[in-house]
């Protein structure tokens, strides 16, 4: 069983895509959305026929009810794999699997170099913390640290 937890994204082509191959190659897969609103990538998963949980984040307090959540619903689903897209799912996906036995937290990182040449403090903070909370980190290209 994979979970796959994306934040920051209404709609995209490239998580259609990985959704259909990840059923194509026969792997069992549960979505979590986090949005702020409905979420059409949501619903074309659910018209699709994946199972899909949407959370949707009303301000600073639900990130904790929204963390609560996740984390008794991993502790329920017990997936093999945590992969987190995005950086609210990042936090509460990875932070939440924290604890849960066998289960591997996967972290593809897109954005580290650019925080490093333009000194964002937030980002760097971010990329540490992402990285100390992930098993496994991939990387899509060489240009990333």
């Amino acid at each position: 069983m994979i979970e796959l937890i994306i934040s920051d994204t209404n709609d995209s082509q490239l998580y259609r895509a990985i959704a259909q191959e990840l059923r194509r190659s026969g792997h069992a897969v549960h979505f979590t959305i986090i949005a702020n609103e409905a979420n059409q990538l949501a619903c074309w998963l659910r018209s699709v026929g994946f199972d899909v949980s949407h959370r949707i984040l009303t301000g600073r307090v639900s990130l904790v009810t929204h963390w609560l959540g996740v984390r008794s619903h991993l502790r329920t689903l017990r997936p093999q794999v945590v992969a987190c897209l995005g950086q609210k799912a990042t936090l509460i996906g990875f932070s939440a699997a924290l604890g849960i036995r066998h289960t591997r937290r996967l972290y593809v990182r897109h954005h580290s170099t650019s925080h490093r040449e333009t000194n964002n403090y937030r980002g760097l903070i971010y990329d540490r913390l992402s990285n100390r909370l992930a098993d496994h980190i991939i990387a899509t290209s060489q240009n990333i640290l």
